[in-house]
């Protein structure tokens, strides 16, 4: 909690706090703009900060763990994760952050871009679609998002969304 923010390798994920100022604190997190606009408390900037470590795989991991039929291994609709959140005050406290976050940025119409590397899709979701119950790093930047995506078989995904 007490170590300033600086750019440090994280194997497997990427540069973290890239381009950011080095040594900025938790406390300066909840001190920006964003974070006041929105009204965020010490906790979800906390869990937001948390999210953006290695820290992100034990987070999202069970929200993508469903219930299946045991015999064919499909996933039971309609859709239940399999277990109870081992974290679900952090997971509730990310939630609330990022509907805080969104509410204070207006209407405004902003394009985010998500890549993702060595991904098949599912013939389930071709079928069925599909919808993510993790929360999901996105950028503004297409560059960062092509970076992550970088493999033999990758997507990239374009939302337009309202903030």
């Amino acid at each position: 909690l007490s170590e300033g923010a600086s750019e440090k390798e994280v194997p497997g994920i990427g540069i973290r706090d890239r381009g950011r100022k080095a040594g900025v604190r938790l406390k300066d997190f909840e001190e920006a703009p964003e974070a006041r606009r929105a009204k965020l408390k010490p906790e979800h900037v906390l869990a937001l900060r948390l999210y953006t470590t290695p820290c992100f795989a034990s987070l999202n991991a069970p929200l993508r763990n469903f219930k299946r039929d045991p015999s064919s291994a499909q996933i039971l609709l309609p859709v239940e994760l399999a277990a109870p959140h081992p974290f679900p005050v952090t997971i509730f406290l990310i939630t609330e952050a990022i509907k805080k976050l969104r509410d204070a940025g207006g209407d405004a119409v902003v394009t985010l871009w998500r890549g993702m590397k060595e991904v098949r899709i599912a013939r389930e979701f071709l079928l069925l679609g599909g919808v993510e119950m993790a929360p999901m790093s996105t950028s503004f930047e297409l560059e960062t998002a092509l970076h992550y995506s970088r493999s033999t078989s990758s997507v990239l995904f374009r939302i337009v969304t309202r903030n």
